[in-house]
């Protein structure tokens, strides 16, 4: 009786390199991951650096995570038009609080609370108060 799928057809060759399909594909999640904190972590550093303040008011908490980490909404405006972003706190905001945030100038959709900011990378209140 012959196999359904040939065990040869199951390696994929990269230049000198071969890789059989099932390492990919457990692999692929772990890279996906990967890559994406990567994004995340650079994005961050650039707002730290480059980023504009602005005040924002928080809209709503959006949940509240296993170690009591909360997530918040927050809308603010910058160049005219309204921007909503997402935040993480464990101190815990209150609906109506206003907060700042640091936007990028060319693309404010890209912003994080600048609490979150300090607390996580390291950045000083001087240089964010200059570039307001």
């Amino acid at each position: 009786m012959k196999p359904i799928i040939s065990p040869h057809r199951l390696w994929v060759r990269l230049g000198p390199f071969r890789f059989h399909m099932l390492w990919l594909a457990m692999l692929s999640p772990f890279a996906y991951l990967l890559a994406g904190g990567v994004y995340r972590t650079v994005r961050q550093v650039q707002l730290a650096r480059t980023g504009l303040a602005a005040q924002a008011l928080v809209l709503t908490e959006a949940y509240t995570g296993l170690r009591g980490v909360r997530g918040y909404y927050y809308r603010f405006s910058a160049q005219g038009r309204l921007y909503t972003g997402h935040t993480l706190s464990q101190s815990g905001y209150i609906p109506g609080d206003s907060i700042r945030v640091l936007h990028l100038q060319d693309n404010p959709s890209i912003n994080h609370d600048l609490q979150f900011l300090q607390e996580n990378y390291s950045i000083s209140s001087p240089a964010i108060q200059n570039r307001e």
